[in-house]
């Protein structure tokens, strides 16, 4: 293998390697009210976390409740670990346990939605095995909205293209080397 090659194999090796950490999910929930939140998910393996995985990113769009629209994730500024939302109203960790009954723990999720009356934080957590998830809101030092639900379909992990430009890449890199000459 020629210089060049090597030297491309290994920057794409490099590159890639932060993408193959992290996961994308979709989610869905639907409540016993009629409530239904959907949204994305992206995070980073835990290091000794068994599969756990810190949400770095995330969007939430939600329907038929007190404060609906779109929002985002909220940071989680301890890493993983639990913290207090930025109104006081919840325990949040961010962490998603793929492949687990349940997906999400006690501490949960932690979105915000803004609107002309302020900031809605929303807190989308699990109940324990084979119980349902709650999603509660809250906005102006009250809690708006407590409902019990469920995921509509688990998360589906969706494959970084990254990984599959890479893997393209690698093939059509193989072709070439195999073909002759002439």
């Amino acid at each position: 293998m020629n210089g060049i090659l090597r030297v491309t194999l290994v920057f794409m090796l490099v590159a890639l390697a932060p993408a193959a950490l992290a996961d994308s999910f979709t989610y869905s929930y639907i409540g016993s009210n009629g409530i239904a939140a959907t949204g994305t998910l992206t995070g980073d393996l835990i290091a000794g976390g068994g599969g756990a995985l810190e949400i770095t990113s995330g969007t939430i769009s939600v329907s038929n409740a007190p404060v609906s629209g779109d929002g985002s994730l909220l940071l989680n500024p301890n890493s993983s670990s639990v913290s207090t939302s930025p109104l006081g109203a919840f325990y949040y960790d961010n962490v998603l346990y793929p492949g687990q009954d349940p997906l999400l723990d006690i501490d949960g999720l932690l979105f915000a939605i803004g609107s002309s009356t302020g900031t809605t934080e929303i807190n989308l957590w699990g109940n324990g095995k084979g119980n349902p998830y709650s999603f509660w809101e809250f906005q102006d030092g009250h809690y708006i909205l407590s409902d019990q639900g469920s995921f509509a379909d688990p998360p589906v992990p969706e494959p970084p293209s990254l990984i599959l430009f890479g893997v393209g890449l690698a093939g059509a890199v193989g072709l070439l080397r195999r073909k002759p000459m002439a």
